[in-house]
């Protein structure tokens, strides 16, 4: 490697899910009462939406998620009935481990474990989208921390919307420190979603310029085309 390749890899490195240990690794906890799919175990490439788009295959919409990368651990809360979760959860859980052993498992260096402690540094300001006609704003913001880019996406829930966000974020590599997607329901009208999200670039960096206002883009255009 050069002195250039070892900068990269300094946050983290990705290993074959072949040479990984495959679901053992994995804890999942379904707490029935608050129809609440908690899973633990080593962070894997692109976990977070390759399992968020397994819960939904199974016909579940997940109508909150959070994850972690500094605890490994995801929640997802599905919207299944009582009679469902009786007869789709097991399946549900085999499902859910079957996609997490075809991910390259991510090795985290002890630098990326603290990545939530930081300083903001409140003399960097960035641009947003935003597309007030039709009520949706992206903001890719380097501000907050000089470990990692914080991503935050508004905007009225519409189909295909996660798809097409998780498309973005695959296609650019993204790695996934922390996750909240949070789809409120407003007494009267439409779904409105706040969603946020801090991640790294495919090198474990945070995003440089020029990649941040792509992404930021990406975003954009994902969302108005849906």
């Amino acid at each position: 490697l050069t002195k250039s390749d070892k900068k990269s890899f300094a946050m983290y490195s990705i290993m074959s899910a072949s040479s990984s240990r495959l679901s053992m690794d994995l804890n999942v906890e379904y707490i029935a009462d608050d129809k609440k799919l908690v899973l633990k175990g080593p962070w894997r490439q692109n976990t977070f939406w390759r399992l968020y788009s397994a819960i939904e295959e199974s016909s579940s919409k997940v109508v909150h998620a959070v994850s972690r990368a500094d605890k490994n651990t995801m929640t997802f809360v599905s919207s299944y009935t009582v009679q469902e979760q009786v007869e789709s959860m097991e399946k549900l859980i085999e499902h859910v481990k079957s996609v997490y052993d075809s991910l390259d498992e991510i090795v985290m260096k002890d630098e990326m474990r603290g990545f939530m402690e930081y300083e903001v540094n409140e003399e960097e300001e960035e641009d947003d989208d935003r597309d007030y006609e039709n009520g949706f704003t992206v903001f890719v913001d380097n501000s907050a921390s000089p470990v990692h880019t914080t991503i935050t996406l508004g905007c009225f829930e519409k189909e295909g919307y996660s798809k097409s966000i998780a498309d973005v974020f695959c296609t650019e590599g993204l790695l996934i420190l922390f996750a909240s997607m949070n789809p409120s329901s407003p007494d009267e009208g439409d779904i409105v979603r706040t969603d946020s999200f801090n991640v790294l670039d495919s090198s474990g960096n945070r995003l440089d310029e020029p990649s941040r206002a792509r992404v930021q883009r990406s975003l954009f255009h994902a969302i108005s085309s849906l």
